[in-house]
Parts: structure tokens; C-alpha cells; sequence
């Protein structure tokens, strides 16, 4: 089985939580507007964390950009 899961990088963009920022903006050389690429890299961060947390090793599971 398989799951796509999709982000809206424009819509995350817009709607970040204080949360989110806070934790990655010191990986962003502009703090207040990530390039698109620096935001994916936050992003796969925050995915990979999550998926840790649930007990899903990264050999379980592939990031794949378009």
C-alpha cells in the first residue's frame, strides 16, 4: 500500500504557526520569509520528526519532491 501525501508550499507559507517558525527560522537566512527550497528542508524535517514519533523508521518511508 501506499500514501501520497501533498503540501501546498504557497498555503503553508501563509498559514505557519508562530511553533513552526520559531523552530526552523535559524535554518533560514531571511528569518521572516524562507526561500521555497529552505521551507521544504524545514518541512521534511518536521515530517520525518513526526513519523520518528509514531514509531515509523526512515526506512520505512521516502520523501519524493516534484
Amino acid at each position: 500500500m501506499e500514501l501520497l501525501l501533498t503540501l501546498d508550499i504557497d498555503v503553508i507559507r501563509v498559514e505557519m504557526k508562530p511553533a513552526f517558525t520559531s523552530k526552523y527560522k535559524s535554518n533560514w537566512v531571511d528569518q521572516e520569509n524562507p526561500t521555497d527550497v529552505e521551507l521544504k528542508e524545514s518541512l521534511k524535517d518536521e515530517v520525518n520528526v513526526g513519523l520518528r514519533y509514531l514509531g515509523i523508521s526512515e526506512d520505512m518511508f521516502e520523501i519524493v519532491e516534484s
